[in-house]
């Protein structure tokens, strides 16, 4: 009855694993990079050390944003997988009304 075939539904799964499993590594690839004061450090008289010192700040930065991005896309596929179930059950419901209509039983 609905636009979505349920059967669709473990691939829709699978692809929002991936969606979020994309998520983590760019967090872990920016926190193992991007905010790796070790470049900063490599002599005593190095210009942008300064830089490095922020750095664990923005590791902060970076580690709280990955944590509420995960959050958020963990409930967007509890959501999603509520939406999935609720189309099962509209879809059944309503053919069984058609099938009463129509003088068929289930």
């Amino acid at each position: 009855m609905l636009t979505f075939d349920p059967r669709l539904a473990p691939r829709l799964r699978d692809l929002m694993t991936e969606q979020g499993d994309d998520l983590s590594a760019i967090a872990a690839h920016a926190h193992r990079w991007v905010c790796d004061p070790s470049g900063f450090t490599t002599s005593p008289v190095c210009l942008l050390a300064p830089l490095g010192d922020v750095l664990a700040e923005v590791a902060a930065g970076f580690g709280a944003l990955s944590a509420r991005v995960e959050e958020a896309w963990r409930e967007v596929q509890r959501d999603t997988d509520r939406t999935l179930a609720s189309y099962v059950e509209t879809d059944a419901s309503v053919a069984s009304g058609l099938d009463h209509l129509t003088g068929r039983l289930p």
